[in-house]
């Protein structure tokens, strides 16, 4: 049988044919290839710091490239099944079409669905109840407080040092729900003024618990534009 070996290759170049023999490129012994005996990889060209060529299989611990259903990348097992591209720029990472995550060539990310309608469309039940929402302190400073940045956290506290605190429109609002702790100092008796994209019944914002260190907490909806609110007073 013949063996075409790889042309020009590197020191530790390894190079398996296509009867399961396996050999090592050595330049500090006389650029030779040496033999390693039968091995589990198959019609493989491997360039140590380059690129792989061909088709990689080894079946023993079933992983595989550009050989696997609908071509791309398998790792068998109990672990990751599949990494493949069953259409035109996309990739999916998991089990099976519908079980793992899909990226499409709009930009679509899916989870455990085939045809993703969103930047992130997720089908079925998930949980996020080991996960914790993004939280940020708000600092007050000379009669106003830093504007509430909402990508920075959803949930915000801010403790009121001064007598008449404004609070313009939250900033990067997306639809969803957003919570905001206000604390009175030892003093007391702050007030805050909310800026027009806050709304409350009546078109009236709750007035804050006067006493020093209390609490108010807020609790607020946001189409994406303005954001839409209730308050609980005195939690204690």
């Amino acid at each position: 049988m013949t063996i075409n070996l790889p042309n020009n290759p590197n020191d530790g170049d390894v190079f398996t044919s296509n009867n399961g023999v396996q050999y090592t490129f050595s330049a500090s012994s006389g650029n030779v290839w040496t033999s390693r005996g039968s091995t589990l990889l198959a019609n493989v060209v491997y360039k140590t710091g380059n690129t792989m060529t061909g088709n990689l299989v080894m079946s023993g611990a079933n992983i595989a490239f550009a050989t696997a259903t609908n071509s791309g990348v398998y790792w068998g097992g109990t672990g990751l099944s599949f990494i493949h591209s069953p259409a035109a720029n996309t990739i999916v990472i998991g089990t099976s079409l519908t079980e793992g995550i899909r990226f499409d060539a709009s930009g679509n990310v899916g989870i455990s669905t085939s045809s993703p309608i969103a930047k992130l469309d997720v089908s079925g039940s998930f949980s996020v109840a080991k996960a914790n929402v993004l939280q940020q302190t708000l600092t007050y400073t000379a009669n106003a407080f830093t504007n509430w940045d909402t990508s920075l956290g959803q949930v915000a506290t801010v403790t009121l040092t001064g007598t008449t605190t404004t609070l313009n429109t939250a900033t990067n609002l997306r639809v969803g729900t957003y919570i905001l702790h206000v604390i009175q100092d030892s003093v007391g008796g702050r007030l805050i003024t909310f800026g027009s994209g806050y709304k409350f019944t009546g078109a009236f914002a709750p007035p804050l618990t006067a006493n020093a260190n209390a609490r108010d907490v807020f609790s607020f909806i946001s189409d994406g534009t303005n954001i839409y609110g209730v308050m609980v007073p005195d939690v204690r």
